[in-house]
């Protein structure tokens, strides 16, 4: 067991909160909360519903390392999860204790400093993201949606 989580839904039916309590393999805790608001539907939990709020007890790190010429080694250090990769947009495995089997990634540039990534699950596609860096170096940008939803989301990355 990695978590413990917990799905509330508000009195009125207008607000679902998602509690993740739990402890990273890196031996880090975490308590992390989503919170939805109803976009559509009429009681209970089914409907169709909108990130409102997300909060993060402790950020992850991203470790991005040159991988040959053409390629990348990304590092999620908090999960102990690596995917050795090439700019060529083939999948190659992404392995941790937490990754499925089958979970891969495949990148291609997108411009002198940025790349595109498709995170797959059994080759279907998941998550399509585009991540460009600051012209300073200093923040890296992630920009995607998970696949077949319009919700868009972005995450900003400090250079540590």
């Amino acid at each position: 067991m990695t978590s413990v989580d917990t799905t509330r839904l508000s009195a009125d039916g207008k607000t679902l909160t998602f509690e993740s309590k739990g402890t990273k393999p890196n031996g880090e805790s975490f308590d992390d909360t989503t919170v939805f608001q109803c976009v559509s539907g009429t009681s209970g939990i089914a409907g169709k519903w909108k990130t409102r709020n997300i909060k993060v007890s402790s950020p992850e790190v991203m470790e991005l390392l040159p991988n040959g010429a053409d390629g990348l080694t990304l590092n999620i250090v908090d999960q102990k999860a690596t995917c050795n990769a090439k700019f060529d947009g083939k999948d190659y495995p992404a392995t941790g204790p937490q990754m499925p089997p089958n979970f891969t990634l495949a990148i291609k540039k997108a411009g002198p400093r940025a790349f595109d990534m498709t995170v797959k699950n059994n080759g279907k596609p998941v998550f399509m993201s585009t991540y460009p860096v600051s012209a300073d170096g200093k923040t890296l940008t992630e920009s995607g949606s998970a696949v077949g939803v319009s919700e868009k989301y972005k995450v900003v990355y400090d250079k540590q």
